[in-house]
């Protein structure tokens, strides 16, 4: 292993790191500017969050797109990777026997799988919270969600989920729509 850039990332050199992906850390460089960003916020928080941030992200933003080369009306910055994905499909028009291909390896989250609901039954965002916490009460974890006139169920393809638990949910999902 490389001592100095070991040490730049304030990692145990007497621990062989080889799995940086999953639980990664930051280089010490940047976690000393990310404290001082945070002891900014915490000094004022509501003047940060509501009149220094905004313009913060969209400086942030412009840099962004202008090193990357594209055009700013067609960027958006989100949260995390799952917010992206639920954006990108938010934008799209499907249709019935609309298909979504997407390779075999990259973050789990866009491993998401979109279920169609009957028409009505979440046309939206006030009756996909309503399903969601219908589900709740049986006990499943999935999204409900409104795409573009129609309602879908957004489940997340885990590492630790079994087709038992797709039955499961399959199942909790009829049987709501009895009562629905």
């Amino acid at each position: 292993m490389d001592a100095a850039l070991l040490e730049s990332f304030g990692l145990d050199p007497d621990i062989l790191h080889l799995n940086h992906g999953a639980f990664g850390v930051a280089p010490v460089a940047v976690r000393r500017v990310a404290a001082a960003w945070r002891d900014r916020a915490e000094r004022n928080p509501h003047r940060f969050n509501r009149v220094e941030l905004p313009p913060l992200i969209a400086a942030a933003r412009e840099r962004a797109v202008g090193f990357l080369g594209i055009d700013p009306s067609r960027t958006a910055w989100v949260r995390n990777v799952s917010e992206g994905v639920s954006a990108v499909l938010g934008s799209l028009e499907l249709r019935p026997r609309d298909e979504l291909v997407m390779s075999t390896h990259g973050y789990g989250a866009v491993g998401m799988r979109l279920i169609p609901l009957p028409d009505g039954v979440v046309s939206g965002p006030g009756q996909a919270d309503t399903f969601y916490e219908a589900l709740s009460r049986e006990r499943v974890e999935a999204a409900p969600v409104h795409f573009g006139g129609s309602g879908y169920l957004r489940v997340a393809a885990a590492p630790y989920n079994t087709p038992d638990d797709y039955d499961r949910l399959a199942d909790a999902v009829r049987e709501l729509l009895k009562r629905w």
